[in-house]
């Protein structure tokens, strides 16, 4: 009954994670962590940080290592059933009603969604920096790379690679 479980709790994910990979953060770490403890925290920040280097959709790679770690390839396709069917749904139901309804109510509804995702994604957000700084060298690199999108604003790609090869370096001395 796992791989039911893993859909439920991928499709309710999906449901309430308005706003994108990011905005998944506080419920991943709630339903698979806190809930579930199906993984650590650690671990989810090291599948959630694999899911943005590799193609495709943040939410959907995170759910698919989750379940493809906990029940193989039909714990991943379940984990990706999950968190996509929400969005299939919605858009179906809404793309047929839109016509219908005053776009002005849409756009404020919207808008009022975009809020609390902004505050959602910035309360993971510290409570996911907490977590992953444990050396002093990830306190630096933290500051460089931050420096660097404020002043610079380079491609974040870029930033991510020469994130890693500091790490590299920093952690063979």
């Amino acid at each position: 009954m796992i791989i039911l479980k893993l859909y439920l709790t991928f499709f309710k994910i999906g449901l309430f994670s308005f706003g994108g990979g990011y905005a998944m953060i506080p419920l991943l770490s709630k339903e698979l962590n806190e809930k579930n403890n199906w993984c650590s925290e650690e671990e989810l920040l090291d599948y959630y940080a694999i899911a943005q280097i590799t193609p495709g959709v943040i939410s959907v790679n995170t759910a698919t290592f989750v379940g493809y770690k906990l029940k193989g390839f039909l714990g991943a396709l379940a984990s990706t059933l999950g968190i996509i069917s929400p969005s299939i749904i919605i858009i179906s139901t809404i793309s047929n009603i839109i016509e219908k309804l005053n776009h002005n109510y849409f756009n404020y509804a919207l808008n009022g969604i975009k809020i609390a995702v902004v505050i959602l994604m910035l309360d993971s957000i510290f409570k996911l920096l907490a977590k992953s700084i444990k050396y002093k060298f990830q306190i630096i690199i933290y500051i460089l790379v931050l420096l660097t999108i404020l002043i610079f604003k380079i491609d974040s790609v870029y930033l991510i690679i020469a994130a890693i090869i500091l790490g590299v370096i920093i952690n063979v001395k």
